[in-house]
């Protein structure tokens, strides 16, 4: 597995941060009262009304084509968050606490490479699309398209075009109590190359996910 230097850890975890702190922005800047967010805080008041666009079923990913980063997966199961899923080959794991991170391969072209993190908070009752809608009233104006997609026979809520640094994908799911959100960037950017990185990425985590406690194999498929 290739690895990237500790400064380069750092580098795209800032990144990271300064996606969560651009959505949080775009909520202060739409004049809402900000409470449960992306941590999954309690209190929240929305004062912005979002008409969502109906939701529908992703047509199933293919992983077959892993590319750019190569055909092959490398799986991680991560026990104490109750979940495991596959990745392609030369792509970077960072775990770290209630998080995950995977990197695509850098390149000396493309300034950011395509990546997903993925967060775990308590969901506090709230569905996955609740939770969804609950970060889109903070933002006036945005209207992402949105679909379902299964994680190991369980349903999650896809919107596309959220905002940050770059535009990402986010994906919403409630298990056991827990609301997880996988983050896929960038989306819809003009850097190709990543975007090809993200999508490859996303396809092998969808199509690969398991949930530990409910008997998944860990690597999927074998």
């Amino acid at each position: 597995m290739e690895h990237i230097s500790p400064l380069g850890a750092v580098h795209l975890r800032r990144v990271r941060q300064l996606t969560r702190s651009l959505v949080v922005l775009s909520m202060l800047t739409s004049g809402c009262t900000l409470g449960s967010t992306l941590a999954g805080g309690s209190g929240a008041t929305a004062t912005q009304a979002v008409e969502s666009e109906p939701t529908t079923t992703a047509p199933a990913p293919q992983p077959g084509t892993l590319t750019p980063g190569g055909t092959g997966l490398e799986t991680v199961s991560l026990g104490a968050l109750d979940f495991c899923f596959s990745y392609p080959k030369g792509y970077t794991l960072l775990p770290y606490g209630e998080s995950v991170e995977v990197v695509g391969p850098q390149s000396g072209t493309v300034p950011e490479p395509g990546m997903m993190w993925i967060d775990v908070s308590n969901a506090q009752g709230r569905t996955a699309e609740g939770a969804a809608d609950e970060e889109l009233s903070y933002i006036a104006g945005l209207n992402p398209s949105r679909y379902t997609v299964m994680l190991d026979g369980e349903e999650a809520l896809v919107l596309d075009g959220m905002p940050g640094q770059n535009l990402v994908r986010r994906v919403y799911i409630v298990h056991a109590g827990r609301l997880i959100i996988p983050t896929f960037s960038p989306y819809g950017s003009d850097n190709a190359f990543a975007n090809d990185q993200m999508e490859a990425l996303y396809a092998a985590v969808t199509s690969s996910w398991g949930w530990i406690s409910s008997g998944a194999t860990c690597p999927p498929g074998s």
